[in-house]
Formats: structure tokens, sequence, C-alpha cells
């Protein structure tokens, strides 16, 4: 029974990235030699004049993944830095407590006078 519902997800798994590769080549070749009319200016790169597509698609998708990537990354060092100083002052206090407590056990040690 299970190798039934295995098979089955391997195939689904195997079909749909059968499709997906199909669409693409065929993506590739229809467009393959269409061209944007417009000038394309890539600040402190590049400037492409009459620009393939395909070249226009790939540089934004590599563009916009690099700057979700570097998004991410600056609100994960935000958080880290919160922690971090979260944690420095959390330190702090329990140190200040151990502290406080050895004082009072000092003053609470006295002789008894009962003599």
């Amino acid at each position: 029974m299970n190798t039934t519902w295995l098979k089955f997800k391997v195939w689904t798994k195997f079909t749909l990235i059968s499709i997906v590769l199909i669409y693409l080549i065929v993506f590739v070749l229809a467009n393959g030699s269409a061209v944007i009319d417009t000038e394309l200016n890539f600040p402190l790169i590049k400037t492409y004049k009459r620009p393939n597509a395909l070249i226009v698609l790939l540089l934004t998708g590599v563009f916009s993944i690099f700057g979700w990537w570097l998004f991410r990354t600056v609100f994960k060092t935000i958080r880290q830095l919160r922690d971090v100083r979260r944690r420095a002052h959390l330190e702090r206090i329990e140190r200040e407590h151990a502290d406080m407590v050895a004082k009072a056990a000092k003053l609470q040690t006295r002789p008894d006078s009962t003599e």
C-alpha cells in the first residue's frame, strides 16, 4: 500500500517537473529573438540599446533575488543585535541581583549577642 502512494508521488513530481521544463524550453525558443525597443540602463553596470528580452528577464530575476536576500539579511542582523542587547541586559540584571544577595547575606550573618 505504501509503495503505491510512493509511486504516485514520484510520478506526479516527475510529470510536473517535465511540464515545467517543456514550458521553459518552448518559452526560450519562442522569445529567443525578441528585443525590447527601449534603452535599458543598469547603473554602474552597463547600458543596453535594444536588449534581448530574455537577458532583461534574467537580469531582473537575479537582481530581485539578490535584493530579497539583502533585505532578509538586514532584518536578520537587526533581530540578532536586539537579541544580543537583551541578553546583555538580562546578564547585567542577574549580576546585580547576585551582588545584592551576596551583600544581604553578609549583613545577616551577625553573631548572636545574647550573652
